[in-house]
C-alpha cells in the first residue's frame, strides 16, 4: 500500500511567559493554564488559511491541506497542540487525533502515518519534533527546534526513489514573526545572482 508522501510537522501555538501578569485561556477566552495565550489562538486562527486556502492554491508549494491531523496528546499543564489545530480541524471537518504522547510515542505515530496515503499534519511539543526527522530522514543527532520559535513547519517528503527530505518553511503569519528564509532551492538560486548585481554589492540575502 502506498503511504503518505507529505508529512508536517509544526510546533503547538504560543503560551503566555512566565510573570508576565498574562493568563491562558480556552477557545472561549475562558481562564485556562493549560490553553494559549492571545497571540497564540491568533496563530491557531492563521492555520487556517495556510493548510486550508479556499479558492487558491496553498501559499507555498511545498505546503498542502492535510486529510488527516495529528496532535500530541494532553497533558494536565499542556493541552496546547490540540488547540492548536482546532480552528484547522473545523474548518476541514477532520478529527484531531491525540490517542499518541509526545516523548514516547513517535514511532508508533510515524507507523500510522505513514499508512496514509494522502498529506497529514503533525502538531507536537518543541523538544521531540527532532525524533520525526531522525527516524525518516537520518542523522540530525544535533538538530533541535529553538525554544523560542513558533513559526515554522517542517515538511517531510518523500521523493519517487523513496528518500526522505527535510525542508523549513517560514509561512510569517503573524507580526513579528521572521521573514521567510532562503532554502535550498532559493540558495541555488542567488549563487546566479548575474555579475553586475554581484559587483554593486548587492546581496541576495538582503
Amino acid at each position: 500500500m502506498p503511504g503518505a508522501t507529505t508529512i508536517m510537522l509544526i510546533r503547538h501555538a504560543e503560551k503566555v511567559e512566565a510573570r508576565s501578569g498574562s493568563r491562558n485561556v480556552g477557545p472561549e477566552g475562558e481562564p485556562l493554564p493549560a490553553g494559549l495565550s492571545i497571540r497564540g489562538w491568533q496563530r491557531a486562527g492563521a492555520l487556517v488559511p495556510l493548510f486550508a486556502p479556499r479558492g487558491a492554491p496553498c501559499r507555498d508549494a511545498r505546503i498542502d491541506t492535510p486529510v488527516a491531523l495529528y496532535a500530541a496528546s494532553d497533558r494536565p499543564r499542556s493541552h496546547r497542540p490540540s488547540l492548536t489545530l482546532g480552528p484547522l480541524a473545523e474548518v476541514l471537518g477532520l478529527e484531531v487525533h491525540t490517542a499518541f504522547r509526545s516523548g514516547r510515542d513517535e514511532e508508533a505515530l510515524l507507523t500510522e502515518v505513514l499508512a496514509v496515503d494522502a498529506p497529514v499534519l503533525v502538531c507536537w511539543r518543541h523538544d521531540e519534533l527532532p525524533r520525526f526527522v531522525r527516524t525518516l530522514v537520518g542523522g540530525g543527532d544535533t538538530l533541535r527546534w529553538d525554544s523560542r520559535c513558533y513559526d515554522e513547519v517542517w515538511v517531510l517528503s518523500q521523493s519517487p526513489a523513496g528518500r526522505w527530505v527535510r525542508q523549513v518553511v517560514h509561512p510569517a503569519l503573524l507580526a513579528g514573526d521572521r521573514a521567510p528564509l532562503f532554502d535550498a532551492v532559493n540558495a541555488a538560486r542567488s549563487r546566479a545572482v548575474p555579475a553586475r548585481w554581484a559587483s554593486n554589492g548587492s546581496s541576495a540575502s538582503g
